[in-house]
């Protein structure tokens, strides 16, 4: 599990660039997944 909070814009979840643990798991989930650096 990622120690970074996941927040949302448009409804897309987000997460930082560089965290994969979060990243596999919005992707898993299916969810519109939007990266910022």
């Amino acid at each position: 599990m990622s120690t970074r909070p996941w927040f949302t814009v448009n409804g897309k979840a987000v997460v930082c660039v560089g965290d994969p643990v979060s990243c596999g798991s919005t992707i898993a989930a299916g969810d519109a997944l939007v990266q910022i650096s």
